[in-house]
């Protein structure tokens, strides 16, 4: 999946987007989605910016292909789990969705985390070109 940002300023967002925060992305670039997640009600892409994996909001984006990776795994988070309901489902590669420390460890910037991280988006960079 991929997706273009159309917006970026805190002082020009749309509605529904924390406008509390500079995002830091660039405008009008294509950016691979490597997770979804469903936060409070909100759904976010994990995408990175200059090499810093992180999720963003929906609104700041337009889907410009909704292809997903055959490799990515689904998980709904209950009332019983730890991080309800903060995270209420995720999608996307296998250590994001089933390693509880895998996105704790990227925001750290822990090395390991961050070379697996990468190494599944050239992965899945591969895989789309070869389906095309």
């Amino acid at each position: 999946m991929k997706v273009l940002c159309k917006y970026n300023d805190p002082d020009d967002l749309p509605e529904g987007a924390p406008s509390d925060f500079d995002y830091g992305l660039e405008l009008q670039k294509k950016y691979l989605v490597m997770g979804i997640m469903i936060n409070v009600e909100k759904l976010y892409y994990f995408i990175d910016e200059n090499g810093m994996p992180g999720f963003y909001p929906k609104e700041l984006f337009d889907i410009t292909d909704n292809q997903l990776s055959k490799e990515w795994y689904f998980k709904p988070y209950s009332k019983i789990d730890k991080m309800y309901p903060y995270v209420q489902a995720i999608w996307g590669y296998y250590e994001l969705v089933f390693d509880k420390n895998h996105y704790q460890k990227i925001v750290d910037r822990e090395e390991s985390a961050l070379k697996l991280y990468f190494r599944r988006k050239i992965e899945l960079e591969n895989e789309l070109k070869e389906r095309l």
